[in-house]
């Protein structure tokens, strides 16, 4: 990990953000999806599963296997990641950025190792678990 990837990790749960309040703005936190929802809803509903897909691709694949559910198991609840989570996942994504950036600067290597680890299964266990098989199955091996 480093402060380029993180950025963009902030980039794109900024854009998750956007997406995830529009669909419950539109639709409401707890709208049940079934074969019969507007398109609307199927196109809101996929950007927001790929874009929690582009993030758990730029984690360390051992996050993804090892996550932190600092929110629990919100997709036991509800169907789609809400506002709550979202914003959740924006603090911890600015936490990694400067976790990296600290730790970069400092040219500490390994002893600043554990707190991007941290930040990176915090942001991994904010997502949804089928995102995180996406990212591990197209490409992503487990380091030790």
């Amino acid at each position: 990990m480093n402060s380029e990837t993180a950025r963009q990790i902030i980039s794109d749960a900024a854009y998750l953000l956007e997406q995830v309040a529009t669909y419950q703005a539109k639709f409401g936190r707890s709208y049940t999806i079934t074969p019969l929802s507007p398109p609307e809803v199927q196109s809101l509903t996929q950007s927001i599963f790929e874009l929690q897909c582009k993030i758990a691709a730029a984690l360390d694949p051992t996050s993804l296997t090892n996550p932190h559910y600092k929110c629990g198991e919100w997709w036991e609840r509800q169907e789609v990641i809400d506002i709550g989570v979202v914003q959740e996942l924006v603090n911890e994504a600015c936490h990694l950025v400067s976790c990296c950036a600290y730790f970069s600067a400092e040219a500490r290597g390994m002893e600043g190792s554990y707190a991007v680890r941290s930040a990176q299964s915090t942001l991994a266990g904010l997502l949804h678990p089928a995102t995180r098989q996406v990212a591990l199955a197209t490409g992503a091996t487990v380091t030790g």
